[in-house]
């Protein structure tokens, strides 16, 4: 049994017709499949199935609190009876939906959400070398590293977050760097 899945991405910079080549294309995929089109916002998915009413002269099912008082057994009833070509929803619906519903839907993403929570820091070379410097070097393949000598310094401020002079902001880049650290070291023990 062949349980492989096509994943088929579009990026682009918006306004480029990712959405205006989807909608013309809506007619032949509807024909072999049900599409699940999911987006982040009541609002985009309301401009969304304008255009595809308009362009494409299919009217979409949408599911979303603007729609149905309860969003999420809406949507299963949907999934469940099969017989919509096209519903849309926003992410957090389809978040909430229980996943085997979509088992002979195809699933159309658009403005995927953030899969991970990563922090971003800005320092500029002033607040860099005020703040991290001191502390860390930048080896040649570009990776930053403790300095030896003051390892057991940065664990100290980490330790006592509240009285140090430095930032929250280069406090967690210290701590992310030692646990990396730490990490690798017990690697190789």
């Amino acid at each position: 049994m062949n349980n492989s899945k096509k994943i088929h991405i579009a990026e682009a910079l918006p306004g480029s017709g990712k959405s205006t080549k989807f909608i013309e294309m809506i007619p032949s995929l509807i024909v072999k499949s049900k599409l699940l089109y999911a987006m982040p916002t009541n609002a985009l998915i309301k401009e969304l199935a304008l255009d595809i009413q308009v362009r494409a002269g299919i009217n979409p099912l949408v599911v979303t609190s603007e729609t149905t008082d309860h969003v999420v057994s809406r949507l299963e009833n949907v999934l469940a009876s099969n017989t919509s070509p096209l519903v849309m929803v926003t992410h957090e619906a389809l978040r909430r939906v229980d996943p085997r519903l979509l088992d002979g839907w195809e699933l159309v993403m658009d403005e995927v959400p953030s899969v991970s929570d990563c922090k971003g820091y800005l320092f500029d070379s002033v607040s860099y070398a005020g703040s991290l410097a001191p502390y860390m070097t930048i080896g040649d393949d570009k990776k930053a590293s403790l300095r030896p000598e003051h390892v057991a310094l940065v664990e100290t401020m980490i330790k006592s977050r509240e009285s140090s002079a430095l930032s929250a902001s280069a406090l967690d880049v210290l701590k992310n760097r030692r646990l990396q650290e730490l990490s690798a070291t017990r690697l190789l023990n």
